[in-house]
């Protein structure tokens, strides 16, 4: 027998009633958001911030996209992982300034380098959230806030 050419090679057959593969991201369902959180509310910080970048990557035009950005912030403040903390909820601010975490992850933001001893620069962010939207309920928390730490 002959050796085959790479024009005599015959192409992979095709079963149209089989789908290909899935990618992982596919794979993800909607519901992973529910199960995230839920995980966040028992304590599995780690668990939880996993499962919402994967909530992220696998529907990144999801309403609840910007939502999953901010629970992973919240995961890492839970277990003082500040500077990680930090960069999601700025990621929040800066990303998704119109959804419904945007003043939580300013008001987090603030709380944040407050705990990473960046107290002037906790205070200027609650100060800009205050001035932004005063009669919001994190205001109200930053107010609290901005008067302990500048109490004498």
């Amino acid at each position: 027998v002959p050796p085959l050419k790479g024009s005599d090679i015959p192409a992979p057959k095709v079963n149209p009633a089989k789908p290909p593969a899935m990618l992982p991201s596919a794979a993800v369902s909607p519901d992973l958001y529910n199960q995230a959180y839920s995980d966040y509310v028992q304590g599995k910080y780690d668990l939880a911030a996993s499962e919402f970048r994967q909530f992220m990557e696998a529907f990144p035009a999801d309403p609840r996209t910007g939502n999953s950005q901010y629970w992973i912030g919240e995961c890492l403040y839970s277990q003082k992982r500040y500077p990680g903390a930090r960069d999601a909820f700025r990621a929040v601010a800066e990303k998704y300034p119109m959804g419904n975490k945007a003043l939580a992850a300013r008001l987090k933001l603030g709380l944040t380098l407050v705990a990473m001893d960046d107290t002037a620069g906790g205070i200027a962010v609650l100060k800009a959230l205050v001035q932004a939207a005063p009669n919001s309920d994190e205001a109200l928390i930053a107010s609290d806030r901005l008067g302990k730490l500048q109490a004498p």
